[in-house]
Parts: structure tokens; sequence; C-alpha cells
């Protein structure tokens, strides 16, 4: 399998999530192809991209989370996701269950950042999760 075959796999499912759940979560380590998913689908889709790896909108995500969660066009993407912490996964599950309508949030983590001890919130029920993993090249001797 090719990378673009798996990126193609990997994409068709976050695709079909956007038109069932209200959050569709990229997981995986670092440089899987979360970030690069994330800018096809935005490209794909519009919407808004906001990175927490940029120290501006983190702090605006930590300031206040719920306008940070309510600002820009739908869907939102946010990598890094777990960077925002608690307060801010808790205003996207507010956000999605006052509008329970598909394809609002693209969250993207390096981590499995819903099972870190300190986020308290889950958003079961409302997301659909895609692992993401990197490509590992093997050797045939």
């Amino acid at each position: 399998m090719s990378v673009t075959d798996l990126h193609r796999a990997c994409s068709s499912v976050a695709e079909e999530y956007l038109s069932v759940f209200r959050v569709v979560i990229l997981n995986g380590p670092r440089q899987s192809g979360k970030t690069t998913l994330l800018r096809h689908l935005q490209k794909r889709y519009g919407g808004t991209l906001l990175n927490l790896d940029d120290e501006q909108t983190l702090q605006a995500a930590i300031s206040d989370p719920v306008a940070f969660t309510g600002s820009g066009t739908e869907p939102r993407f946010i990598d890094e996701v777990q960077r925002g912490g608690d307060a801010l996964v808790r205003a996207v599950k507010a956000e999605v269950d006052a509008a329970p309508r598909p394809g609002r949030y693209v969250l993207a983590g390096s981590t499995r950042f819903l099972t870190t001890p300190s986020l308290s919130e889950s958003l079961a029920g409302r997301a659909g999760v895609v692992d993401v993993w990197p490509l590992r090249v093997m050797k045939h001797e």
C-alpha cells in the first residue's frame, strides 16, 4: 500500500465521519500526517483552521475557550487540541450540544488527548475517532 493509498483511506473515513458525527477526532503520534489531513479536509470543506502550536492562538483558546470555539466558520479544524486543555474540550462539547448537527469540528491531537488525566470530557457519542498512523518502511532482504 502506498502513502497515497493510506492518505486516501484516512481521508475517506474522516469525510464519512464528517457527515455523521458532530466532531471528528484525528488521533495519532507526531509526524503521522494529522496536520496534512486537516489541511486537506479544510481545503475540501472550507471552514477555519486553528493550530494551537501557535502561541497567540493557544493563548486565545486558554483565555476564552467559549469565544474561541465559536469563532470562524464551520467546520472548525483545531490542530494540537490537547494543548488547550479541559476547558477547550468542554467548550467544544457545549457548542455541539447546543446545535447537534454533523461536521462541526475536526480535532487533531498528538496524544490520545481524550484519555489524558487532565481532561474530564470524553465527547462520547458526539465524536468519531480516526486513528492516523505513520508509515513504517520495512526493508526486505
